[in-house]
């Protein structure tokens, strides 16, 4: 499942057996598969993508990402709000 518009995206994650030359490479899929396989856990997982602008090496966001974060932020919080309401 994916929700989100241009500047977000959640998606639900599932376990994958995707190899990686070294762990610092790993996708979401493979710790979460790792987590499973190694911990006996098996629970939710999401990844949440959000648009970025500029790829430069330079030690701040810019003003877009900067907005997105922003907009992550509050869409995070009112999630969260509703799953512990239910």
């Amino acid at each position: 499942m994916t929700r989100g518009s241009n500047l977000l995206i959640l998606a639900s994650l599932e376990p994958s057996k995707e190899v990686s030359f070294t762990t610092h490479a790993m996708s979401p899929g493979s710790v979460l598969s790792l987590c499973r396989d190694r911990c006996g856990k098996e629970d939710e997982a999401y990844v949440l993508a959000i648009r970025g602008y500029g790829w430069e090496f330079v030690e701040r966001l810019t003003p877009e990402a900067e907005k997105n974060l922003e907009e992550a932020y509050r869409f995070l919080k009112a999630r969260l709000r509703d799953l512990l309401n239910k």
